[in-house]
């Protein structure tokens, strides 16, 4: 198992003064993290169209980097343009969220447009990795769309299992299994004497209530699939650098 811990620039959006993308990144690489990547940043927006792809190119070159796909992506010229953000990057992953591959709620699934853009991300040596608890994205649908789509992986944002309570986590790792390619690492406050959580907390791991059962059960799964990947920090306490040492130390606690 080899988990690559880095920072989501999300986290920073919680800061009242912001840092620049560029300090932001800078400082997740001084601190030896990698980062993920939005489309937008504060002000700056459309990071990823080819306008922005010198700058974004520059700003990488010497981190670890994944990519998080826009909420309103949603045509394969859209997804094209991702992914090519991704290969210009030397990104190898890019999280996307099941409305984006046009997932649905209710009724049954057109996997078109998810082939596609998987397809196309194949070509370019990237992976699409499905987030789960977000938008139609349950238990039952991951597992739908991975039978459907033969490269698709799954981003397993572990606070996200609790948001959705549909199914308890050792399902989520047991039907989800080697096809979890990337994480998102958070904790989140429970309804007293539930596993349900009573919102998407992200609060730094370990420091909230999702069981340490739960986490060691997460961690060997984690050493049993002999998962390699991006480990990313999904968390709004101050600050994201040093909140990621912390969480580091948990994860390693959990794990030795």
């Amino acid at each position: 198992m080899k988990l690559n811990y880095s920072l989501s620039m999300w986290n920073y959006e919680a800061y009242t003064r912001p840092k620049t993308l560029e300090e932001a990144v800078a400082e997740a690489r001084r601190s030896g993290y990698g980062v993920e990547v939005w489309p937008s940043w504060k002000d700056d927006i459309n990071l990823f169209a080819p306008k922005n792809r010198e700058r974004l190119v520059r700003m990488l070159q010497d981190v670890s980097s994944s990519l998080h796909g826009g909420g309103d992506v949603v045509t394969i010229k859209q997804h094209m343009t991702q992914i090519d953000a991704a290969y210009d990057t030397k990104s190898p992953v890019i999280v996307v969220h099941s409305d984006s591959l046009g997932l649905v709620e209710h009724g049954a699934d057109d996997y078109g447009l998810a082939r596609d853009v998987v397809a196309y991300a194949k070509e370019k040596g990237v992976t699409i990795a499905l987030e789960n608890g977000t938008g139609s994205a349950r238990l039952d649908k991951l597992t739908s769309a991975l039978e459907a789509v033969d490269d698709l992986r799954i981003c397993l944002d572990i606070g996200h299992v609790y948001v959705m309570h549909d199914h308890p986590i050792r399902e989520y790792l047991s039907r989800l299994g080697t096809r979890i390619a990337h994480l998102h690492l958070q904790d989140i406050y429970m309804v007293p004497g539930t596993r349900r959580a009573k919102g998407d907390s992200h609060r730094t791991p370990g420091q909230c209530d999702i069981p340490i059962s739960d986490w060691q059960l997460f961690i060997s799964t984690l050493k049993k699939i002999n998962f390699n990947g991006f480990a990313v920090f999904e968390v709004r306490p101050f600050t994201p650098d040093e909140i990621a040492g912390q969480a580091v130390e948990f994860i390693e606690s959990i794990g030795s």
